[in-house]
């Protein structure tokens, strides 16, 4: 009989993920003339990796493990190497610790934290950007406020290409309403202060509903406010937002509101006049019900919706104007307590025939 002098492998190493296809090792017995070629197989850990007695390695989990061949005759072995590593998961989204700032030109810088999710991501680096640079710079996440106007910040994940964006509003010093508010804080993503009766509510984005009067922001102080401005960026004007501000007489309503919810000003008597800006779509139920020394009002064409007694009780109207070509909808309770027979409509010329075919108009 001839015994084997060694064994050697078609692979002395290999690097694979977890679940990756098997590999078949192929033990060379020489001489090739060895009478017994036969082969035993082995793995030092298992649960890396497997190998059967044909010398088929399957990839079970992360780490390392050597795989042995020996010879039945004679005891020569070779080994092979094997590194498993997991299998790289990709990011399914990321997300900043700011979606919106406004701020002051010079303020300390804000670092924005980006949360790529899922957390086991196996690559989670990203790449900052700004719009406009001459507003504000972006470095590793570090926001510099440089200039004014606005600027977007978006974080993107080198994986995949996920995105986040913190939209950035840089004013100076003479655009703030004062430096000593008399009382200031957030709603929501919105920023509010409140300076020599002038309540200024600034940021991007809805703002919140309030279930009760109590629960508006300003409550305490509600009967310090003369003037509310309400600057561009917020998009709508809540449930009950100014809901018994009886010393409020004018609004600032911004071109970026599309809807003024329920009972929004409900019982605000002291306000006289107030004009809907041509991005507002809805005004819902109540809005303005009770605003007793409302003089007049102005419905831009762009409204379509207007809910149940929205103008109820508002005593002292004296003229309505409705730039709405087609009239809208309207049931009795819109101008319930109002002698609407005595306050003139002002309508687009070639709209007065519907008009006056309208239920209520």
């Amino acid at each position: 009989p001839v015994s084997p002098s060694s064994v050697t492998l078609n692979y002395t190493s290999l690097t694979k993920i977890v679940g990756d296809a098997s590999v078949t090792l192929v033990a060379i017995v020489s001489p090739s003339n060895a009478t017994d070629k036969s082969v035993t197989w082995t793995s030092s850990n298992t649960s890396v990796a497997t190998v059967s007695s044909l010398g088929v390695v399957n990839f079970i989990g992360a780490g390392t493990t050597t795989i042995t061949v020996k010879t039945n005759d004679g005891n020569k072995t070779t080994t092979c190497a094997v590194i498993v590593n997991q299998a790289p998961v990709s990011p399914s989204s990321v997300t900043l610790n700011y979606t919106s700032l406004t701020k002051i030109v010079g303020d300390a810088s804000v670092t924005l934290v980006a949360i790529v999710s899922p957390s086991n991501a196996t690559d989670k680096s990203v790449t900052w950007t700004s719009s406009n640079t001459s507003v504000a710079t972006v470095s590793n996440g570090t926001v510099s406020f440089v200039g004014t106007g606005e600027a977007t910040i978006t974080v993107t994940t080198q994986d995949g290409n996920k995105t986040a964006t913190c939209v950035i509003s840089v004013t100076d010093n003479a655009s703030l309403p004062c430096s000593n508010p008399t009382a200031q804080g957030t709603t929501g993503t919105l920023a509010w202060e409140l300076c020599d009766g002038t309540l200024t509510i600034s940021g991007r984005g809805e703002m919140p509903r309030y279930d009760y009067e109590e629960d508006e922001p300003w409550y305490n102080i509600r009967n310090s406010i003369n003037t509310v401005i309400i600057q561009n960026g917020v998009t709508n004007i809540s449930h009950k937002a100014f809901a018994g501000c009886r010393n409020m007489t004018s609004v600032t309503i911004p071109g970026s509101v599309t809807i003024i919810d329920m009972l929004a000003f409900s019982g605000c008597s002291g306000l006289t006049s107030v004009i809907i800006p041509g991005s507002v779509t809805t005004i819902e139920y109540y809005a303005f019900e009770k605003c007793s020394n409302l003089t007049s009002i102005t419905i831009p064409a762009s409204v379509t919706t207007i809910g149940s007694g929205v103008f109820s009780q508002c005593t002292g109207l004296k003229s309505v104007t409705n730039n709405a070509t087609t009239p809208q909808i309207i049931d009795n309770s819109v101008f319930w307590g109002v002698n609407i027979c005595a306050i003139p409509l002002s309508v687009p010329a070639a709209s007065v025939a519907k008009y006056k075919a309208a239920n209520v108009w």
